[in-house]
């Protein structure tokens, strides 16, 4: 079952490289992440999307033209959550667009279904 879409309009990106989305909710969720650099700096790198539940899928996008946010491959943090993509993919237009899936918990591991740099 899925619910409807679920927005998050600004979200930033942590020191350490993450968004984090709820995991609470039921069902199978399709979010929708206009993402953020920390502190508004013009290039931050994203590396590890925690939370969700697994089947969930996710929309990247950049809510802002000056400010890249450059989605990186198989970076893991402590705890071994991590993305699996193609490769490197730098989102610079807001109307670039990353799709993943949130294969598995326990670490969070999100694979890349597909891109479009426009």
């Amino acid at each position: 079952m899925l619910d409807p879409l679920r927005n998050c309009y600004g979200c930033v990106v942590s020191e350490e490289g993450s968004v984090t989305i709820p995991s609470n909710l039921h069902g199978i969720r399709v979010w929708n992440l206009e993402i953020d650099t920390n502190g508004q700096v013009p290039l931050d790198d994203l590396k590890v999307v925690k939370g969700g539940r697994t089947g969930d899928i996710l929309i990247l996008s950049i809510l802002n033209d000056a400010r890249d946010v450059r989605v990186i491959d198989n970076s893991p943090d402590a705890e071994g959550n991590h993305l699996e993509l193609a490769s490197t993919f730098t989102l610079n237009q807001r109307k670039d667009k990353m799709l993943l899936i949130k294969r598995s918990s326990s670490p969070d591991v999100w694979d890349e279904i597909s891109r479009s740099p426009n």
